[in-house]
């Protein structure tokens, strides 16, 4: 997200591993939650540095008081995970 900006927005990134996520080595829809509740739609999930779309390779589901994405294929424990996502800037 290096450049990117959004009007009255900031870009945060988190970094995981499979190992974070629920689930076994290598299974699909393997669970990963974030400590945040932020409902947006301008999330960005890098597995490995590749790209995943929404609804193809991930669904992503806001809750009271976090968020989970659902991986759609198979993650290994190994996987580097990078979310990143932008949240309101402060005034």
């Amino acid at each position: 997200m290096t450049g990117v900006k959004r009007k009255g927005k900031v870009p945060r990134t988190e970094t995981f591993t499979g190992s974070d996520c629920s689930g076994l080595d290598g299974e699909t829809n393997r669970v990963l939650t974030l400590n945040n509740n932020l409902k947006t739609s301008e999330e960005i999930i890098l597995v490995q540095g590749a790209f995943l779309y929404p609804s193809q390779d991930y669904n992503i589901s806001h809750k009271s008081s976090n968020s989970e994405i659902t991986f759609l294929g198979p993650i290994w424990n190994s996987q580097k995970i990078l979310v990143k996502y932008f949240v309101p800037s402060p005034v």
